[in-house]
């Protein structure tokens, strides 16, 4: 997470206007009343809080990351959901960490089925006939920048 993204400018905003999120991982407004979650598109929880008189999206895993870590929450690339479920916002669910450690918080078959889909593509994009060729061509690249 980047401090002076947009998102996490509105996420530390909402939390010094008192927006929370449960141990649960409910979000709960400034007035102490639960929150309305809807998912976004890209599959997390979200809640619309009322900062300057201007509603602004809140990612309820990245405002549950900064009540627990606080600001070395920008130190680091991304929120993880321990058990992959982008849907668990509870505090025992929620840490900091890599891309690369994100990715491993998916279950190895759903990282498998990934990556299968992405060669898909790949040898689609590319007009690559083969996994043999795709795997010819991924290989020998490894080897010359190594």
């Amino acid at each position: 997470m980047d401090i002076n993204s947009k998102n996490s400018l509105h996420m530390v905003n909402a939390y010094k206007k008192g927006y929370r999120i449960s141990n649960e991982g409910y979000a709960i407004s400034y007035t102490g009343k639960l929150m309305k979650l809807r998912i976004s598109p890209s599959g997390y929880y979200v809640f619309n809080a009322r900062i300057n008189n201007i509603l602004r999206i809140i990612y309820v895993h990245q405002l549950q990351a900064y009540q627990k870590y606080g600001e070395s929450v920008f130190c680091c690339f991304c929120v993880r959901h321990i058990d992959g479920n982008k849907l668990d916002n509870s505090i025992e669910n929620i840490n900091i960490g890599s891309h690369s450690d994100n990715m491993m918080d998916i279950p190895e078959l759903n990282r498998i089925k990934k990556s299968s889909l992405a060669n898909v593509k790949t040898m689609i994009e590319f007009n690559i006939s083969s996994k043999g060729t795709l795997f010819y061509i991924i290989n020998k690249r490894m080897f010359i920048n190594s």
